[in-house]
């Protein structure tokens, strides 16, 4: 069975040093989903440090895509392609992923109290703004 992306990136990416100490860092709980964009597939999420008690936040766009996923963390680390941080969050987003979390279901708002206010009604406008049940249900009244 291959790895999924997000994992592989985090192994081709990352030192041994940085992949222990983000696994830690998941381990711990230190990583909670701060923003969510499913239309853009971009997460934000709050990483506590495994040494300090400081937080960084981690941006991770296109994160369906594995070759234009893009990956910012606001800690200083700059020594290679990804910090602990961001392997951290990997790892979360690979979880949520696994099971489930980031879809969402599908909206239903109850519009039985809308009120449509506007100068001039017509039937043209009428057919477009109600159910074509709903439609017949008016003709048939009036």
């Amino acid at each position: 069975m291959a790895l999924p992306h997000l994992i592989k990136h985090i192994y081709n990416n990352g030192t041994d040093e940085v992949i222990r100490r983000g696994k830690k860092i998941h381990a711990l709980g230190s990583v909670e989903m701060v923003e969510h964009d499913e239309l853009m597939s971009s997460i934000v999420f709050r990483v506590k440090d495994d040494v300090y008690s400081t937080f960084y936040k981690v941006y991770i766009q296109k994160y369906t895509d594995e070759k234009l996923m893009a990956l910012r963390c606001s800690c200083p680390y700059n020594l290679g392609d990804i910090c602990r941080h961001e392997a951290a969050a990997l790892l979360r987003l690979q979880d949520m992923v696994d099971k489930n979390l980031l879809t969402s279901s599908a909206i239903q708002y109850n519009q039985r109290h809308t009120v449509a206010k506007m100068k001039h009604i017509d039937l043209k406008m009428m057919r477009m703004l109600s159910s074509p049940a709903i439609y017949q249900e008016a003709e048939n009244m009036l």
